[in-house]
């Protein structure tokens, strides 16, 4: 018993340790930095040049984003919302980016849980520098961005790529479409 809760506590204890990030920082300058990077709990990231270095925080004011072994992030402004950290999953001639929201518990008067929340994922698309929201699927008004690939568009029609699976659609165009 005394071996199996040393080895939890030691587990415990490397996955809290294990926080910092081998990273790139990406300056509103032009400057990068390489180095330890931690997403901060509040928004911004903390950054270490190695393990033994200060540790200096930066947010939207400071940096455009920054990648890790995890991602790439980027703060963009999105209409109506400011500024926010979008992960970008897909780059090409479109650009997709994501953000998980939360949704919390419902309870009603009687105090049960109607719902019990969770999570999803919203996708946002930048074309031309100009950057705005899909939402949890591609929908009828978004397929013109893709009208210059029939290839792209007939496997949309025949259902061959769904229009729910976002990442997909943006993989195949930025592939074979629009080079």
């Amino acid at each position: 018993m005394k071996v199996l809760l040393t080895l939890v506590g030691l587990l415990f204890f490397f996955s809290v340790n294990a926080q910092y990030e081998h990273g790139t920082v990406y300056f509103k300058d032009g400057q990068t930095k390489d180095g330890l990077i931690k997403k901060g709990f509040f928004g911004g990231i903390k950054f270490k040049k190695n393990e033994e270095s200060e540790k200096f925080t930066y947010n939207y004011e400071d940096i455009t984003g920054y990648d890790t072994n995890s991602g790439y992030f980027r703060y963009k402004n999105e209409e109506n919302a400011g500024l926010k950290l979008y992960e970008l999953i897909a780059i090409g001639n479109y650009n997709l980016y994501s953000q998980e929201r939360s949704n919390p518990p419902v309870i009603d008067a009687n105090g049960v849980f109607t719902h019990m929340g969770g999570s999803i994922i919203i996708y946002f698309l930048e074309i031309d520098n100009n950057f705005f929201r899909l939402g949890t699927k591609i929908k009828k008004r978004h397929l013109v961005f893709f009208e210059d690939c029939s290839l792209l568009m007939n496997k949309i029609r025949k259902r061959i790529i769904k229009r729910r699976h976002v990442y997909d659609v943006i993989d195949f165009y930025n592939r074979k479409c629009n080079q």
